[in-house]
């Protein structure tokens, strides 16, 4: 009796395991975790899009009358604009100014300046290193 017992409740916590398990999936943006539950349904993940929204810092409303979604992005292209301004701002016009600039970032341990004075080559390659080391 005390067997049938046991068995029964090892099975009752494995199946509760497996169970719990199925829905642990975890949302990553751009390789960081997100808080945001994630429903599978038919197989498809699925997660709330004013959820999302908010935290990519956009803006949505949504129309009940003709049941439109309309996504708002001026945020993202006002900071797409500002950081091209900096870029170019930083990026440097020779090769001895991508070396003075290259020496201030290691100086002041400033990684996103070193980075922004890389060659396009030198950032793919990079790119490379970086993502073997994280994933």
């Amino acid at each position: 009796m005390k067997r049938k017992i046991w068995f029964t409740l090892i099975m009752i916590f494995t199946l509760f395991s497996i169970v719990y398990a199925s829905n642990n999936i975890r949302l990553f943006v751009e390789g960081k975790y997100v808080n945001i539950p994630v429903k599978l349904i038919n197989g498809e993940p699925f997660v709330s899009l004013p959820k999302v929204y908010k935290y990519l810092g956009l803006s949505y409303s949504f129309d009940k009358n003709t049941n439109k979604v309309h996504i708002k992005t001026e945020k993202i292209n006002s900071l797409n604009a500002q950081l091209n301004l900096l870029y170019l701002y930083i990026y440097p016009k020779s090769a001895d100014e991508a070396v003075e600039k290259w020496a201030y970032g290691v100086k002041f341990r400033n990684g996103a300046l070193q980075y922004a004075v890389l060659s396009p080559s030198l950032k793919i390659s990079k790119n490379r290193v970086m993502k073997g080391l994280i994933g």
